[in-house]
């Protein structure tokens, strides 16, 4: 007895790579567009300066993962801070 996958039924494996390549990509985008940020806020709070986008977008892509989590911290320390 054959089993069979059950997303198979309703979709071909075509849709499914396509599917998955389009959540990659927005994942990607999502990334670049807080990474973006997330380096240019932090260097403009700390230092009063900013980067070109190409340069934050490529420091943005190695260390998202810790800007853009304390860019969100320090953004919500600031706006307490002056409320």
């Amino acid at each position: 007895m054959k089993v069979r996958n059950v997303l198979s039924f309703y979709q071909t494996e075509e849709r499914n790579s396509t599917l998955y390549c389009g959540s990659f990509f927005l994942i990607l985008l999502i990334n670049m567009v807080l990474g973006i940020w997330s380096v240019n806020y932090l260097l403009l709070t700390f230092l009063g300066k900013t980067i070109p986008l190409f340069w934050a977008f490529v420091i943005g892509m190695f260390s998202g993962e810790l800007t853009i989590p304390v860019a969100i911290v320090v953004l919500i320390l600031k706006y307490l801070i002056y409320l």
